[in-house]
């Protein structure tokens, strides 16, 4: 049986859940409805490694809200911000859940994007660019990863598609542990901690609040 998104009513924004004007859609890659190891109630709130929460609210200059979360508070102040969230992968549909080792691919602590690239072939992918033409309001996106591989593939039809509709288009630094990898001795020095470091990241590409405050 495929493993669906653990949020697919979210993914395409339906205006009965995302019922906010939108100006800012921030893409991430899955998040897997198996239960196994999974018990976040929201985007990014799978694990206690990912700075998304204390990140983006930092940016808006707005009180951390990383765990312990309150999902009605996150859905709150993405409504105030006029921003949406939404993944790339909709399902995995050669997953299956009797299987032990694809449990602990998809399900295991150390679960990430390429592994789920390298064992699963039939993938349904969220179409970002309808999610656009459906949202004009939409004038920013971003994704929380680098594009390499299959993931650059998918995301160079929403740089080109963003490009010929005016609509800024950028990729961030993951808001996951694995940023530790660029956090260098001489980042440290500029930043204490992983979550200023990602953030700072961020402030780099992110767009002017200015017009929306």
């Amino acid at each position: 049986m495929a493993c669906s998104h653990r949020f697919s009513d979210w993914l395409y924004l339906p205006p009965g859940l995302v019922h906010w004007e939108v100006n800012t859609l921030i893409v991430g890659t899955f998040n897997p409805e198996w239960d196994v190891n999974n018990y976040a109630s929201w985007f990014y709130g799978r694990t206690d490694n990912n700075y998304f929460w204390e990140v983006l609210p930092a940016i808006y200059h707005s009180p951390s809200l990383r765990k312990p979360y309150n999902t009605g508070e996150w859905i709150s102040f993405c409504e105030k911000n006029g921003i949406a969230l939404t993944d790339l992968i909709y399902s995995i549909d050669d997953a299956d859940e009797q299987n032990e080792s694809h449990r602990k691919i998809i399900g295991g602590n150390h679960f990430s994007d390429s592994a789920l690239i390298g064992n699963f072939k039939k993938i349904t992918w969220t179409s970002i660019v309808e999610i656009l033409r459906q949202r004009p309001s939409i004038h920013h996106v971003y994704l929380t990863r680098s594009a390499s591989g299959i993931w650059a593939r998918k995301w160079n039809v929403v740089e080109e598609y963003c490009k010929q509709q005016g609509i800024t288009c950028n990729t961030l630094l993951t808001p996951s542990g694995n940023a530790r990898f660029q956090y260098t001795k001489e980042m440290k020095q500029l930043y204490p901690a992983l979550g200023n470091f990602i953030e700072a990241m961020w402030k780099q590409k992110w767009h002017s609040l200015k017009d929306y405050s």
